[in-house]
């Protein structure tokens, strides 16, 4: 919604929304008639996704009484393991690529595109991914280039089976520059026959993300975690 508010509808073949900023500004007539309400709508959502935010940050806060992190640290160590790799299992296949990479794809639909008013599908995607090798490798860096790490799951996984956490250390970063190499901008990415540029670029990219995926779930078999797959 916020994104809708912010760019528009999407109705161009080569460029995102193009709402005026005019949308916000009062009149008389014309879309100014409800800047009011259309500008307090923003703030409402805008506010809610910082609140949300906040609630996701509490409950991971060390010393935040019975919070989520603390019921996780207290649970046995496979079923914490297990919400791991489900969660990082279903956003790398069944999210990332299938329904957000494969699903326009095969469809050729600009409106299946994750961002369909801002036309920044690109940018959700690779950070999807990048998500994936944050749990993967426990380093995440932040907006003010700083960076968090710890035991990620190739920590864990390495004194096992070294090999294979070498081969998934690989593979992830295959997937993220697949990812990378698709031209922007993705709805202009997904069209035309299957040997167009574009079209080529997102085929390298799946079949990345499919070696990566089952790669993972090997590696879970190798830790005694079995997670299902939504």
């Amino acid at each position: 919604a916020v994104e809708f508010l912010l760019w528009g509808q999407d109705v161009f073949t080569n460029q995102p929304g193009q709402r005026p900023y005019t949308d916000y500004l009062p009149a008389e007539t014309g879309p100014g008639k409800q800047a009011d309400r259309r500008r307090e709508y923003l703030r409402l959502l805008a506010q809610l996704l910082v609140d949300d935010l906040a609630v996701v940050s509490q409950q991971w806060q060390a010393g935040g009484g019975n919070n989520y992190r603390q019921r996780f640290l207290a649970d046995k160590t496979e079923v914490s393991l297990t919400r791991i790799f489900t969660g990082v299992g279903n956003l790398a296949g069944s999210e990332l690529c299938h329904e957000r990479l494969l699903v326009p794809y095969t469809t050729r639909s600009q409106e299946n595109e994750q961002c369909c008013f801002s036309d920044t599908t690109l940018t959700d995607l690779v950070r999807n991914e990048q998500g994936v090798i944050t749990v993967l490798t426990g380093r995440y860096r932040r907006t003010d280039g700083s960076e968090l790490s710890g035991p990620g799951l190739l920590a864990l996984l390495a004194p096992v089976d070294a090999p294979l956490a070498a081969q998934l250390r690989g593979e992830m970063n295959a997937a993220l520059a697949a990812l990378q190499a698709i031209p922007e901008p993705f709805d202009q990415a997904i069209l035309g026959n299957d040997q167009a540029a574009g079209r080529q670029a997102i085929q390298r990219a799946l079949a990345a993300l499919e070696t990566q995926n089952a790669t993972l779930q090997i590696a879970a078999k190798e830790l005694h975690v079995t997670f299902n797959l939504k």
